[in-house]
């Protein structure tokens, strides 16, 4: 069975897609979705949807706190400031709480327009990849403000080689890998280099 997970911004109509197209491209999946902001109203029947599991973010919020002893304001804190932190806490309650070791990371803006073959395959075998795309990977702004602003580091920018990159919204990771991170996870240091 596949394993699915991916913080999406909402439970509208492009999550619904999104989700239908994995179902249909993937065949057997289970989806675990942080929402961003969930409509409960869940006009186009995303949290009816057979193995969709909605996780809130209280309740990531509230593990990761407790499993790293972090302070929770300041974690709340942390992820105000840096919103893609959620897909990094979303991951260590996925390996911590659901005990996964694998999974696909997916947003809820990729959609497959014509299937590769290899995917299901890669999934299956729990093979780490990212898919390839023409031009500059994905560069968001809010990522380069973080590092710079939040963190006080330097950004050295370097073109892609070959005009090729990879897009982070739709990838196989090896979530055992979180695993030797942990100990530095629960550093009090660590948490607040963050805020």
């Amino acid at each position: 069975m596949h394993r699915v997970a991916g913080l999406f911004d909402g439970n509208g109509f492009r999550s619904s897609r999104v989700l239908q197209d994995l179902r249909k491209y993937l065949g057997d999946a289970s989806f675990y979705i942080l929402w961003d902001r969930y409509d409960s109203r869940d006009l186009y029947g995303t949290a009816r949807m057979r193995e969709v599991y909605s996780l809130h973010k209280a309740e990531v919020l509230d593990f990761v706190s407790r499993f790293f002893k972090f302070d929770k304001t300041k974690l709340s804190d942390a992820v105000q400031r840096y919103r893609l932190l959620w897909k990094i806490l979303l991951l260590f309650y996925l390996r911590k709480a659901q005990d996964l070791d694998y999974c696909l990371l997916v947003d809820n803006d990729i959609f497959i327009y014509e299937q590769i073959e290899e995917i299901p395959q890669l999934s299956l075998s729990r093979t780490p990849f990212f898919v390839q795309e023409a031009g500059p990977g994905d560069r968001l702004p809010e990522i380069s403000a973080f590092i710079t602003n939040f963190l006080g580091r330097e950004i050295r920018n370097a073109a892609p080689g070959k005009g090729l990159g990879y897009n982070i919204g739709f990838c196989g990771l090896d979530l055992t890998v979180l695993d030797a991170l942990i100990g530095a996870m629960g550093d009090d240091d660590f948490l607040d280099s963050l805020v």
